[in-house]
């Protein structure tokens, strides 16, 4: 992967016996990536779902945002060399065996929080949000995210929505995975 690697609107469900389901590290200098809007969630048997980083000589700049990474067996997010220049925001990481590792726990800091997402079956997937249109209750991962879901390309516009009532993606973008209309 080359610099300016990008990873948006991503699903990663049901893995189950692998080392990391997702796994992102770069060891040059100057290295970005960034990861946006992904679900990984009801992986088993793995020692980590979510590992990013660098190696010990490199100086990669990652950014993570508007993700939801729960529900799996191992550590959640594993982050090896992370520097103060990554940028870890409006994350939902939850009910991971250990959230955590390598990394100070951010929940309630930069819009990451800890909540169960309410995962619910929809039209062509089973990792629609909650609403309470539906299920009578809304998933706080519903907008809680960085930007709004225009600016990102996942709304309205686009066809582009999280929740189970179906409603497309409005103003501020919602944490995880957007399915397609249709």
């Amino acid at each position: 992967l080359g610099s300016g690697f990008s990873l948006k609107n991503a699903l990663v469900t049901g893995v189950s016996g692998a080392v990391y389901p997702v796994y992102l590290r770069h060891g040059y200098y100057n290295y970005t990536g960034t990861v946006e809007n992904l679900t990984v969630s009801g992986c088993t048997n793995v020692s980590t779902v979510f590992w990013f980083g660098s190696s010990h000589w490199g100086k990669s700049y990652w950014t993570i945002k508007n993700c939801i990474i729960s529900n799996n067996t191992g550590t959640g997010v594993f982050a090896q060399y992370v520097k103060s220049f990554d940028t870890f925001t409006y994350n939902n990481v939850y009910g991971n065996t250990t959230n955590y590792s390598g990394m100070t726990d951010p929940t309630g800091t930069n819009g990451n929080i800890s909540v169960d997402p309410l995962f619910s079956t929809g039209e062509n997937g089973n990792y629609y949000l909650s609403s309470i249109e539906i299920e009578g209750i809304t998933s706080l991962c519903v907008d809680a995210g960085s930007n709004t879901a225009e600016n990102l390309g996942l709304g309205e516009t686009n066809g582009f929505g999280t929740r189970s009532d179906g409603v497309y993606d409005r103003n501020i973008v919602d944490m995880g995975y957007h399915y397609t209309a249709g």
